[in-house]
């Protein structure tokens, strides 16, 4: 059990409409961690005191104030209908105001429920400054890792004061594990990875690509043929999007479940996100064949190389989103990669693979998919996605 001592080093600032839930559970991990004395929480406060004062007494002498953000952290609405954040005496706003104002503590946003952070004009300038402050997004999919990151921060930031040494979290209860999403045969997420698990996450993408590949161009021969030049132009459409439809949904399902399998070791939910990645593939493929058939035919690209390149990077990108919502990652980052991505697949595909008169090529859509893939895998393995690059008691109301 730990030592403490009677003064908090964390103070957790929360709105209780926004985070309240959250709050509390961030609450109960770190008390675990360092102590319950070492962590602040305003529903510690004593009866009968001056809550404001007992607040800013608090604030004047930790080391660590965590902002916890949610979806409507900026937005809730005091009785006068005007957003809460841009009231002067809001107490959430003068908590923050009194910590950027010490050089000494580290002021760290905590992203919950897949908030995003403050932009600067939706500060008040007062507290600007935060917008400018590293993030951190806890995910209830990725908890045991994303607090692991957070604590091992707090464990960097306290080690020089005379916080408690920290102890080594008691172990999780199985009812954890199924909360957490994962299962009581070690398959459930659990701190960082090595390199060898890395390169298995990112082989098994792959192999799952080649084989999606090879078993959706089964199912799209008759597709094929019936997109030949002397078709009318809105059947062309059709049918190139229903063949890209086919392949990117059957190659999205099989992607998604072994990232499932091997990043987030989470077996049991890899069924899941297989229909997840069936249903994004599918308006993927369908929204990059349209393009590329709409394209061509109106001749408004005419550079084959590029037309390619766009059609695979449209896939890439919408992919990108539900590896991205897996992973518990930036959105941006993902898209980014993934567009990068397919654009390049695709101007390879052509470039390398094209055979004249040929109305399909399984290995040229191999070659785009795989250069697709790579490129999302090496982000899923090298990004931290715990990191974005981006309530209160009744007194508050």
């Amino acid at each position: 059990m730990a030592t403490v001592t009677s003064k908090p080093c964390v103070f957790i600032s929360y709105r209780q409409e926004d985070s309240g839930g959250w709050a509390g559970r961030l609450e109960d991990d770190l008390a675990d961690r360092f102590g319950t004395q070492r962590v602040f929480r305003d529903v510690k406060l004593p009866f009968g005191v001056d809550y404001q004062d007992h607040i800013e007494r608090t604030l004047d002498s930790v080391r660590v104030v965590v902002v916890v953000i949610g979806p409507s952290w900026t937005t809730v609405k005091g009785a006068d209908g005007t957003p809460r954040l841009e009231q002067p005496d809001d107490l959430l706003r003068r908590e923050i105001e009194r910590a950027l104002e010490r050089r000494d503590v580290d002021v760290i946003p905590v992203l919950v429920q897949r908030a995003r952070m403050p932009a600067p004009h939706e500060l008040p300038p007062s507290v600007r400054a935060l917008a400018r402050r590293q993030a951190i997004e806890l995910s209830d999919a990725r908890w045991s890792h994303d607090m692991g990151q957070l604590i091992a921060h707090l464990c960097e930031v306290l080690d020089d004061t005379s916080a408690v040494r920290p102890v080594p979290p008691p172990p999780p209860r199985p009812d954890d594990r199924r909360e957490r999403g994962g299962s009581d045969d070690g398959s459930h997420e659990h701190g960082p990875r090595t390199t060898n698990e890395w390169l298995i996450a990112a082989g098994a993408m792959l192999a799952a690509t080649v084989l999606g590949v090879l078993i959706s161009s089964r199912f799209t021969e008759s597709l094929a043929e019936r997109r030949v030049l002397s078709a009318p132009e809105i059947d062309r459409i059709v049918y190139y999007a229903a063949e890209r439809a086919v392949v990117w949904a059957i190659v999205g399902a099989l992607v998604l479940a072994a990232a499932a399998a091997t990043l987030r070791r989470d077996r049991a939910s890899a069924l899941g996100w297989a229909v997840l990645g069936l249903g994004f593939g599918a308006v993927a493929g369908a929204l990059g064949g349209a393009a590329y058939m709409a394209l061509k035919d109106q001749e408004l690209l005419t550079n084959a190389h590029l037309l390619r390149g766009v059609a695979a990077g449209v896939v890439g990108f919408v992919l990108a989103g539900a590896l991205a919502r897996l992973v518990s990652g930036d959105r941006t980052i993902y898209k980014l990669a993934g567009l990068a991505g397919g654009v390049l697949g695709g101007i390879l595909a052509q470039s390398l693979l094209y055979e004249p008169g040929s109305a399909r090529s399984v290995s040229m859509v191999m070659c785009e998919a795989v250069v697709m893939t790579a490129a999302l895998a090496a982000v899923a393995t090298t990004v931290p996605s715990s990191f974005a690059a981006r309530g209160r008691v009744p007194a508050r109301t």
